[in-house]
């Protein structure tokens, strides 16, 4: 199991001229795209807002920020490193209320298996993982060239999401600060940390993420694996050895 990003990458942003603390949605309207990400339910819960009474919830269409900001809702979730370039690119001013900046923890850019494929093709994970952890080294220490490679391959696809060099470049930019402030000092970047894994498990739990009760907590995870690729001067060894 790889984990690259060590805290929320979600944030909650309000219109100007709308809520300038959290406490003040309380009775207000939160549009969401799909649910509610839970670093967003923790950061609403500490402020004293609890899910399903505090707050309404109302499903979007669409993931134009910009129309969405501006169609009555109180408050916007958001991934930092995505739409906050775009309000800033169209001269939309709004709040941003960042569950990091608020101490809750989060995770994202996970990459993993099952155990069972794991031990029927132990040469493919390591393999893999070798080359995810080689090409976020090479993407971190080269954001201009990571955006050119991706941008190759998103618009090889067809680009549906009408993707920009200007937009993935700050996407990158953003993910690859928090992926580099939230690695644990002496560590290499993707190796599983467990204190942070079970205190995002806790902030969830305490801020009632699972209504009917939350999933009995399970260390069900393996970095050796990731660990294994790496050398002792922390760079991946490539190619195998």
């Amino acid at each position: 199991m790889v984990d690259y990003g060590k805290a929320p990458i979600e944030a909650l942003v309000t219109p100007d001229g709308g809520a300038t603390k959290l406490a003040d949605l309380k009775g207000k309207t939160v549009g969401i795209k799909g649910d509610l990400p839970p670093s967003l339910v923790a950061m609403l819960a500490k402020a004293g807002l609890k899910r399903g009474t505090d707050y309404k919830e109302l499903l979007l269409d669409g993931f134009d920020p910009v129309v969405q900001l501006s169609s009555g809702i109180d408050a916007l979730p958001v991934y930092k490193s995505n739409e906050p370039g775009q309000l800033d690119a169209a001269k939309v001013k709004y709040n941003l209320f960042d569950p990091a900046s608020d101490d809750i923890p989060g995770s994202f850019g996970l990459i993993y298996t099952s155990k069972d494929y794991a031990a029927k093709h132990p040469t493919v994970v390591q393999d893999f993982t070798r080359a995810a952890l080689h090409g976020m080294e090479d993407a971190l220490a080269d954001v201009s060239a990571a955006v050119a490679v991706s941008l190759k391959f998103i618009d090889a696809g067809g680009n549906a999401y009408f993707l920009t060099e200007e937009g993935e470049t700050y996407r990158w930019t953003q993910e690859s600060k928090v992926v580099k402030e939230n690695t644990p000092k002496g560590e290499p970047v993707g190796l599983i940390d467990p204190d942070q894994l079970k205190a995002e498990y806790d902030a969830y739990v305490a801020a009632g993420v699972w209504p009917n009760g939350a999933p009995d907590y399970i260390e069900a995870f393996d970095d050796t694996v990731a660990r294994s690729v790496y050398g002792q001067d922390g760079k991946v060894i490539w190619p195998a050895s």
